[in-house]
């Protein structure tokens, strides 16, 4: 009897992706008494499992790369069981590098006009550098709209010193991974008008 492999959570947009934040894989199947052992090098070497879990240091496996196999009270070694496609184990979160500032904007300047382009940390090598931008709160939340992909952010409104001499909101940035964490991956924007003369 071979054990099973499984990630204990896939935490990526997709849930079958095999992008995950969360590095612990879940043996099973190891029958009473037996001792199991795991490979993250395709069986090169080995390392005596305990319990029912083992952890993976973040990076890249190809499949067949994770491995795992069983010896029973007898002595006799079980079939291998591996990882059967690509898992990816990221443990960094996006890192805004851009400031919360922004520059003031001039009274009755017109609306829907972008106000705020992120600037990101090289975090997301593993997962093809994306990252997926969404408004997280803020009094003036409703006000603007955020592109999923670039994180730009636009003001809806036409601004008015005289209604309105600020807005803030939150604006998170989410990697394939799921990560988010704050505060790393949210940065509060304050939006200063200044009123026409």
């Amino acid at each position: 009897l071979s054990p099973s492999l499984t990630l204990q959570s896939d935490t990526g947009r997709s849930l079958n992706d095999g992008i995950t934040s969360n590095a612990t894989v879940l043996v099973g199947r190891v029958e009473a008494g037996a001792a199991w052992e795991y490979s993250t090098n395709a069986g090169a070497s080995w390392t005596s499992g305990i319990s029912n879990t083992f952890g993976l240091a973040a990076g890249s496996y190809d499949p067949s790369q994770v491995v795992v196999r069983q010896r029973d009270p007898s002595g006799n070694l079980s079939l291998t069981t591996a990882n059967n496609r690509t898992w990816v184990v990221d443990a960094t979160a996006p890192q805004f590098l851009s400031s919360g500032i922004t520059a003031s904007i001039a009274e009755n300047s017109g609306a829907n006009q972008l106000i705020y382009t992120p600037q990101m940390a090289a975090t997301e090598a593993l997962t093809g550098n994306l990252i997926f931008y969404s408004l997280a709160g803020g009094a003036d939340a409703s006000l603007f709209s955020v592109d999923t992909f670039s994180g730009d952010v636009r003001l809806l409104v036409n601004p008015n010193y005289e209604s309105q001499s600020s807005y803030d909101l939150i604006l998170r940035a989410t990697d394939l991974a799921g990560l988010s964490a704050d505060p790393v991956s949210y940065t509060h924007l304050t939006l200063p008008t200044t009123p026409y003369v």
